[in-house]
């Protein structure tokens, strides 16, 4: 029995990762881009204005464990990308 896995789900679940430095979360900042679904796999990019490796290794695993929390979610893949304003 699987379940629908959307957007919707992905990004409800981000909503809950803050960002260590801008205290909001990172669908909030944008950081969350080119979500991709697919059975019980996520894959999206995630843009952070910082190329601080801790930062963005806790907002990655801490995104990794929101979206494993999802019902039916088996498999994530972020791709972490850096664009310095």
């Amino acid at each position: 029995m699987g379940s629908d896995l959307c957007e919707k789900d992905v990004l409800e679940a981000l909503g809950q990762v803050q960002d260590p430095g801008f205290r909001e979360d990172i669908v909030s900042l944008g950081f969350v881009q080119n979500i991709k679904t697919r059975d019980s796999e996520v894959a999206l990019d995630m843009v952070l204005p910082t190329p601080v490796f801790s930062a963005q290794e806790k907002v990655r695993d801490e995104a990794e464990r929101a979206l494993k929390g999802l019902p039916g979610v088996s498999s994530v893949q972020i791709n972490l990308k850096v664009e310095i304003p």
